[in-house]
């Protein structure tokens, strides 16, 4: 197989942008182990909470790939400098009102372009009333795995600028806050050492060792930038952006034996739900898509796609990735097995 273009960076930017998309949906918080963190920092008032519910979870994570634009030619790969926090509030102050606006919406998002056209969000944007009304259908539908929110439908692109660039200047006065206590320093060396990993794995082989259960349709065409973000845990973010796909995850933790004990309390709380455990039921009959399962659950999306984010860090369901196509989502019964095992262990030994 032909190798992907693929590079490997890591910074306080990135962290920065999964951060608020962490503590931005009250549903989704519980699920990064850092979030008690990430909120002291990013809501610390009114005007905090204001910001992140306009932008909304996916609109954070939506300027990813724009940071990659920081980073000058010639920059070695790991090198965590370019991404940093002053960075993204730099080149989100010099990228236009209705560029950003784009940005936020998707509207650089493979999938999004693919069903609308590369023109359409720029004209809803401008003001054009019917390309905001196709855009508002086919956003606030289940078509799409992005999710906006109606102050993105809705405010002026000159407000949302300056609304974000206000939000990142407040945050970058507050001391930087990582799950790990990681320096810049530290997050360079991440980078490096994934890199190495890189190198001697595969792409295939990296992704497997990073992000177990995510299988990714990767062709050589597709450009990938890998982030490694401790604040991503357990989850992994994939932005597909019609120039490269993002991938931010966190970095492979070392070997060490398992613990019977604490595999079975984490497997015992991806199911001890009532949501997570029709999820399961459903997934027993069959792969479904986050539309299907949305459909069958009568749930809002980003509510399943957060669940379904638990049981694919506890090795309870498989994903399967093809950038601009549906993500397919698949039971692994061994998963099951290995639960049961677990707890029959506990009630039987001596």
């Amino acid at each position: 197989m032909t190798r992907v273009e693929t590079v490997v960076v890591a910074g306080e930017g990135f962290e920065l942008l999964v951060q608020a998309a962490a503590v931005t949906d009250p549903a989704w918080r519980a699920t990064f182990r850092g979030s008690a963190a990430f909120a002291r920092r990013l809501l610390a008032d009114e005007d905090d909470e204001a910001a992140l519910g306009t932008v909304g979870r996916t609109g954070w994570l939506n300027l990813m790939p724009l940071l990659l634009a920081a980073v000058p030619d010639g920059t070695a790969h790991g090198e965590q400098a370019p991404y940093g926090e002053e960075a993204l509030l730099g080149i989100v102050r010099g990228t236009s009102a209705r560029r950003l606006h784009r940005v936020l919406l998707g509207g650089e998002r493979r999938h999004v372009v693919d069903l609308l056209g590369p023109d359409l969000v720029d004209r809803a944007v401008a003001g054009d009333a019917r390309a905001g009304a196709r855009l508002r259908e086919v956003l606030t539908g289940d078509a799409v795995v992005v999710s906006v929110t109606e102050q993105l439908l809705s405010m002026p692109s000159e407000l949302l600028h300056t609304r974000v660039c206000a939000a990142l200047e407040r945050w970058l006065r507050r001391p930087f806050v990582g799950p790990t206590d990681l320096s810049g320093r530290g997050l360079g060396d991440l980078a490096r050492t994934a890199l190495e990993q890189l190198d001697r794995l595969g792409i295939t082989g990296y992704l497997e060792r990073t992000a177990p259960g995510m299988n990714y349709h990767l062709s050589p065409e597709d450009p990938v930038t890998l982030v490694v973000c401790p604040s991503a845990a357990p989850i992994v973010v994939v932005v597909d952006d019609v120039a490269v796909t993002v991938m931010a995850h966190a970095p492979a933790g070392g070997p060490r034996a398992a613990v019977p004990a604490d595999r079975l309390v984490a497997l015992a709380r991806a199911v001890g739900d009532e949501t997570r455990h029709r999820l399961l039921e459903l997934l027993a009959g069959g792969e479904r898509t986050a539309a299907g399962l949305t459909e069958s659950l009568t749930a809002p999306r980003t509510t399943l796609l957060h669940h379904l984010a638990i049981l694919r860090s506890a090795g309870l369901v498989e994903v399967e990735v093809v950038p601009g196509s549906a993500t397919v989502y698949r039971l692994r019964p061994d998963a099951l097995a290995e639960l049961a095992a677990l707890a029959e262990g506990l009630v039987t030994r001596q």
